[in-house]
């Protein structure tokens, strides 16, 4: 395959440029769709896991929601290293969370049968 110039493209690399995703629009209005096409928009308009997670949250209207599927999407893109370490340490039981998330990760992995 050739290679994806930055307008088709919206990787960490091409968002360094500066560029901005063109809004997706996968739903218009309330409801899940609408939810995830914000959270995609600001996870790939923003640079940086605490940028987007604040950003996202002070929007108002469903924070907690949007804030919880950001933090869910951004945590797979960015890795644990890309959470602030404050917060990353002011965990509530932050060992049992590494344990399921490690378990999780070794059964999606497993082969399938």
């Amino acid at each position: 395959p050739g290679s994806l110039r930055c307008s088709q493209c919206p990787c960490p690399a091409e968002r360094s440029h500066g560029l901005r995703p063109q809004r997706l629009r996968i739903h218009g209005g309330a409801g899940p769709l609408a939810a995830l096409d914000l959270v995609l928009e600001t996870l790939l308009g923003t640079l940086r896991f605490r940028d987007g997670l604040l950003q996202i949250v002070n929007l108002g209207g469903d924070a907690d929601i949007h804030g919880a599927l950001y933090g869910q999407l951004a945590g797979a893109f960015y890795g644990v290293q890309g959470i602030p370490k404050p917060w990353n340490r002011a965990l509530l039981r932050r060992e049992l969370l590494q344990d399921v998330a490690d378990r999780l990760l070794v059964a999606g992995l497993a082969p399938r049968e």
